[in-house]
């Protein structure tokens, strides 16, 4: 039986181009990944504020009970967060962290990855999907945005 590419399995899973890991290796995001942190980023803060709008109906709808708005200002605060730390990803480069992966499960929360990769001494939060997508035994370099710590590429080390 073939075993897998682990080449192919990495770029599968987390979406990139020879172009991409050409300008991780600068320390820079390529154009195309900044793109894609900013539709992730408008879509994360669209889903808060279409929360924080149905807690606003539901407040005007139930007299405004205290506790819609408060349960509001947290969804903004954590709206607002998320804009910081996509901006923060944008303005801090990329970084790099090498080492042999370990893919390990965590209790499951609300709006946590459910997986994380040590990679040498780094934790990254990632999907089922992605963590799938390293082989284990093997070594990796990901690059990854400074703020977040999202994957954006790697390549595998012999």
């Amino acid at each position: 039986m073939m075993r897998p590419n682990p080449y192919m399995l990495l770029i599968a899973a987390l979406n990139f181009t020879a172009a991409d890991l050409a300008d991780n290796q600068r320390g820079r995001l390529s154009p195309n990944q900044r793109e894609t942190l900013s539709r992730q980023a408008l879509s994360s803060v669209r889903s808060w504020g279409l929360g924080m709008t149905v807690l606003g109906i539901a407040g005007f709808i139930f007299q405004a009970k205290a506790i819609i708005w408060f349960a509001g200002v947290i969804m903004a605060a954590i709206a607002a967060l998320a804009w910081l730390s996509f901006q923060a990803d944008l303005a801090g480069g990329v970084r790099a962290a090498n080492g042999r992966v370990i893919l390990k499960e965590r209790l499951p929360l609300p709006f946590w990855s459910p997986y994380y990769l040590v990679i040498g001494r780094d934790r990254f939060p990632v999907s089922r999907e992605i963590g799938h997508g390293f082989t284990r035994g093997h070594s990796y370099r990901v690059y990854y945005t400074s703020k977040s710590r999202t994957i954006v590429s790697g390549e595998v080390l012999r």
